[in-house]
């Protein structure tokens, strides 16, 4: 008996771990989205009012090409900024520890239309004792959680780049408004 609890309490603990593994995914997507706004916002308005100040500057004067560079490094960086978050956002295979799938023949797993029971696959759930049961939820939640870990990852690493493009561009601003100012004189 001691066995079936601790099974129980191993199989609690998995899908708590599970259900903050999809929080995490949510948070990452939050956060891909919020950085795909910000810097679509950025670049919109300092293309629109660096295009502005750097017609105000003379071609010849010393200081048009370093402004002109940083305009472009500018919406260089802001476009890395949304290619990496996009490249996180998009949408990725996440695992689940019994999706319906198990339930269906491999075939309908191409061609939702012609879904078709797997009907030997269902009577061996129903005939599952507990212990079976929790022993297969187990292994299904350990396989999901380490797919959708590394997926997480890859969402996370791709935010850290978008950051630092984004982090790069916001720099990039007050060496612009310098070089503007600078011509001004």
């Amino acid at each position: 008996m001691t066995s079936l609890s601790s099974e129980s309490s191993v199989l609690g603990e998995l899908r708590s771990q599970f259900e903050r593994d999809m929080d995490i995914k949510s948070k990452l997507d939050t956060k891909g989205q919020s950085m795909i706004t910000m810097s679509g916002t950025v670049t919109a308005l300092f293309t629109g009012f660096g295009t502005y100040l750097l017609n105000t500057v003379v071609s010849t004067n010393i200081f048009f090409i370093p402004a002109l560079i940083f305009l472009l490094g500018e919406v260089i960086t802001t476009t890395f900024t949304v290619y990496f978050s996009t490249k996180s956002y998009r949408l990725k295979e996440y695992e689940y520890p019994m999706g319906h799938e198990v339930f269906l023949l491999e075939s309908s797993h191409r061609d939702r239309e012609k879904a078709e029971w797997d009907n030997d696959e269902l009577i061996r759930y129903k005939k599952m004792n507990q212990e079976e049961f929790e022993d297969k939820m187990i292994r299904s939640y350990v396989r999901c959680m380490e797919h959708n870990k590394k997926i997480n990852d890859k969402k996370a690493e791709n935010i850290e780049k978008s950051q630092t493009a984004f982090l790069l561009s916001i720099i990039i601003i007050p060496l612009f408004v310098l070089m503007i100012a600078l011509a001004k004189l």
